[in-house]
């Protein structure tokens, strides 16, 4: 079993029944998640040490995938994970929020590098969110993007409808193709706009 003195690498594998998914919060020294392997945390954290935000370093090649929790008080949440670590995501790499719960999450504003939605998320929120590639939502039923300002960068792939609502001036931009497959759209707030 890893420990708080443990680099664990999570290696591509023929199947993905194969890849770890977290039930509990564990400790490691440092996580890398190899090209074409995935790990899913649930909602589960990983920590070097006892302290508050004593957050294990993560590196991304891989898929990492994660219901998006979040909590101010411990024990914290994925979304202070990614704030107060030193967290990594490589060119093709892709985050991905699933599952019912919490159905709306908080999540990191990023970068991301890929970034999808599925399951039954029905919204998330944070600050000024950037996707360096794809976002995709490919969720149950219609989903919400609550942030401060949104940067799509790559393709947008919107396989349910979507509602975008952005907070500031500089609104959502989108600086590739936006693919709604005959999906409804919808923006709320500020600016939109296509760089």
């Amino acid at each position: 079993t890893p420990g708080v003195n443990s680099d664990v690498t999570i290696p591509q594998k023929e199947a993905a029944a194969h890849y770890p998914k977290l039930t509990a919060n564990v400790s490691a020294k440092s996580v890398t998640v190899n090209s074409e392997a995935e790990l899913d945390l649930d909602g589960q954290i990983i920590k070097k040490g006892t302290g508050s935000n004593d957050f294990t370093p993560l590196t991304n090649n891989g898929t990492l995938k994660m219901t998006g929790t979040s909590s101010a008080s411990d024990p914290k949440g994925q979304k202070e994970w990614f704030e107060n670590a030193t967290i990594t995501f490589t060119d093709n790499s892709t985050v991905e929020y699933y599952g019912n719960t919490p159905a709306t999450s908080n999540i990191w504003a990023g970068p991301y590098e890929n970034l999808k939605v599925s399951g039954g998320k029905t919204s998330f929120t944070t600050g000024n969110l950037i996707v360096n590639k794809a976002f995709t939502v490919d969720t149950i039923g219609s989903f919400t993007v609550n942030a401060d300002s949104q940067d799509y960068k790559g393709a947008v792939e919107l396989k349910k409808e979507t509602t975008f609502k952005s907070d500031l001036p500089v609104g959502t931009i989108f600086e590739n193709n936006l693919n709604t497959y005959g999906n409804s759209i919808t923006f709320d707030g500020n600016e939109i706009g296509r760089a």
